[in-house]
């Protein structure tokens, strides 16, 4: 048993040698031209000089740029000295140039690549767009291998190097120079902060403002959205004596407080920014004591509520635009500062005027399509 563990042991330690071998050949486009070094010398049966094996691979990474932060994967060009060879006897300077050439146009690929996925140009998927790229290098190399006899043939050689060399100057790696994110029809998102009320005319006899805890739900369909809020807290004490279907509201005592709300609004402006939609809606708001001990109260005697319609402005204040560049997943977060006038038919003291404010942290996230 102990020999089974011993050589396990040793298999996966040999492998991570290899692993970390292989990893420690990898040499980017970027590092600068390539050499005889970056290869290694072998001969082959196919009357063929040199192999240079490039690819792309992938790093996480993140572009801020203001309150825009863009988390996306971004492709690098490389090589495997491992797997890189050249015939020995064929180590001239057009096949070597013909091998940077075919490293220099897949690089010329790639930023081709990452530019049309950053900048949202079409409906197509990463790996569609990655396989038609790759592809692209694939057959440029086959059409120089054919072309420049795999580097023998040098006129040939520099001809093609001439026309990648400009290629590489023309094609920006600036992926978010004209980076727009095209928010999708259909989000979602919650907010939660402070809200009040306060009341004018009679009602500032019977109640005194209400605040407390404020939160709900959002949803969007294109510029339109709609709301569904709720506000839990106080109404302070009773200002003075009143009778509510025959129940006694002493002066001073405490009572609790509230609203429900849902309606519509519309984003008549929307900036990397800000936001400003004007809504209105419908709701319920209310006043409520607790019940004294051995007290048995109906909610007729220890509630004062009343329909209410309200219309306002909220202006979102948008600390962070979020985007998932693979996923295509883009939220913002924002303080949402709310206004509005509300008029609502209170039984006691009857139809009653009042401004709401609120201030909340706000979430939303969208589906967002690639087109």
């Amino acid at each position: 048993m102990k020999k089974l563990v011993s050589i396990a042991a040793l298999i996966m330690l040999s492998l991570a040698l290899n692993a970390q071998e292989y990893e420690q050949s990898i040499r980017k486009w970027s590092d600068g031209p390539i050499t005889w070094d970056n290869f290694v010398e072998s001969s082959n049966n196919y009357n063929v000089p040199s192999f240079i094996a490039y690819g792309w691979r992938g790093e996480n990474k993140t572009f801020k740029k203001g309150n825009l932060r863009i988390k996306y994967y971004d492709y690098y060009t490389s090589m495997s000295s491992v797997e890189s060879w050249v015939d020995p006897y064929h180590k001239s300077p057009s096949v070597l140039l013909y091998n940077q050439t075919v490293f220099d146009y897949a690089e010329v690929c790639r930023r081709q690549l990452m530019n049309e996925w950053h900048n949202n140009t079409n409906g197509y998927s990463f790996k569609e767009l990655s396989n038609y790229y790759f592809q692209k290098a694939e057959r440029y190399e086959s059409e120089m291998a054919r072309q420049c006899d795999y580097g023998r043939d040098s006129s040939m050689v520099r001809f093609y190097s001439q026309q990648v060399s400009p290629l590489l100057e023309t094609t920006d790696q600036d992926y978010f120079s004209s980076y727009k994110i095209k928010r999708g029809k259909i989000g979602f998102g919650f907010h939660i902060g402070y809200g009040n009320e306060f009341l004018f005319g009679d009602a500032t006899s019977y109640f005194n403002p209400k605040h407390g805890l404020k939160g709900g739900l959002d949803y969007y369909y294109k510029r339109i959205f709609g709301y569904l809020d709720g506000m839990m807290g106080s109404g302070g004490d009773t200002p003075q004596d009143f009778y509510n279907n025959g129940y006694l509201w002493e002066k001073g005592r405490h009572q609790s407080a509230g609203v429900f709300e849902l309606g519509l609004g519309f984003e008549a402006i929307d900036t990397d920014w800000f936001r400003l939609a004007p809504f209105a809606g419908i709701g319920v708001g209310f006043y409520d004591v607790n019940a004294k001990k051995g007290e048995d109260l109906s909610s007729a005697e220890s509630e004062v509520s009343g329909f209410r319609l309200q219309a306002g402005i909220a202006t979102d204040i948008k600390l962070l635009r979020d985007y998932e560049d693979m996923y295509n997943q883009y939220g913002e977060h924002t303080i949402r500062l709310t206004a509005y006038a509300a008029r609502t038919n209170m039984r006691i003291p009857g139809p009653t005027w009042s401004v709401n404010f609120g201030v909340m942290y706000n979430t939303i996230g969208w589906f967002t399509p690639r087109f």
